[in-house]
């Protein structure tokens, strides 16, 4: 399982909206244009990419950040409470 980060920054309301609609079905909002993300495996991204660059304009900026297992471990909020964990193994 691999976590990112995914931020976009996109000017047209129509392609933001389906930006968020795709994304929402891969991870969860944590901003208005951030979302954190779970894919199985490096052919799960392709696919993702591919999707939104159908969406995409040439205007659109969208960011992905790999997070590490350590990294991941690693973040808090701002209260020092930790994040939600990826979960070890996923049964689908």
């Amino acid at each position: 399982m691999q976590a990112y980060v995914v931020c976009y920054d996109v000017t047209k309301d129509k392609i933001r909206e389906r930006i968020a609609k795709t994304l929402k079905e891969y991870g969860d909002r944590i901003q208005y244009s951030v979302f954190e993300i779970s894919l199985k495996n490096q052919n799960e991204l392709d696919i993702l990419c591919n999707r939104l660059k159908n969406i995409a304009d040439e205007d659109t900026k969208i960011g992905f950040y790999r997070l590490c297992a350590n990294c991941r471990q690693d973040s808090r909020t701002l209260d020092g409470e930790r994040l939600a964990e990826m979960p070890a193994v996923v049964i689908l």
